[in-house]
């Protein structure tokens, strides 16, 4: 089939891109993975028209390790089918920033503003600038879901799962439920482990801004058996 972006069923594309400071490109663009067989060639062209049109040598040198990477890791993995037909099942929140949404399902991500020059600012201006709450979207290759991650207190990043404690009072537990509200608040649920007593503690919910996370995120496979553990705090 086409490229997705050249249809009209999956006009907004196979794949979102954002940069580091949480910025869609305006621009449009071409994703190559290290499976598609036909990546190590294009790179390798790509590298000889940036050589060409004088581009710095370190950059055009770094694109031919980047297809020889490319080369050993489709080696180990095998190749991919870039010219299939869609297979997986899309995430509503993932279309929706993709077709121009600035939020959606608690995720924010700045849209580009188109091409204009380019100016330095200082670290502490930047992060000045960034906006609050969920940070990026996360999708491991071995799922189809997409994961949401968040600005948690003293710089961690609070997930689903995250082992986390309450800067305020100093509970723990484990994340797992998150709320977000049309006010813009987002709590998590915390599931505390049991009391010294063989008593099992109530679960709260808490801003997700005061929780630090703790440790690594503990993961489950609910594939045969979603549902929440209790309901969603009103407010």
């Amino acid at each position: 089939m086409k490229i997705w972006a050249k249809t009209e069923e999956f006009k907004e594309g196979k794949f979102l891109v954002v940069r580091r400071d949480g910025s869609i490109p305006a621009w449009p663009h071409f994703v190559i993975g290290a499976r598609d067989p036909a990546a190590p060639a294009a790179l390798m062209a790509y590298a000889a028209a940036a050589r060409e049109m004088g581009m710095d040598p370190d950059y055009c040198q770094s694109i031919r390790d980047l297809a020889g990477d490319f080369a050993a890791y489709r080696g180990q993995e095998g190749s991919g089918d870039p010219d299939a037909a869609p297979h997986r099942i899309d995430n509503p929140t993932i279309i929706a920033l993709m077709s121009g949404e600035k939020r959606h399902g608690g995720v924010y991500l700045e849209r580009d503003q188109r091409n204009v020059t380019k100016i330095k600012i200082e670290t502490s201006e930047a992060q000045r600038l960034m906006k609050p709450g969920p940070i990026v979207y996360a999708a491991p290759d071995d799922e189809d879901r997409a994961e949401v991650v968040y600005d948690g207190a003293n710089g961690s990043i609070i997930r689903m799962g995250s082992p986390v404690s309450d800067v305020i009072t100093k509970v723990d537990g484990v994340v797992t439920g998150i709320a977000t509200y049309i006010s813009g608040c987002t709590q998590a649920l915390i599931t505390r482990k049991v009391g010294d007593d063989g008593k099992v503690k109530d679960q709260i919910w808490i801003d997700i801004q005061r929780l630090e996370a703790t440790g690594d995120a503990i993961r489950l496979d609910n594939g045969k058996t979603p549902g929440c553990d209790i309901p969603a705090p009103k407010r």
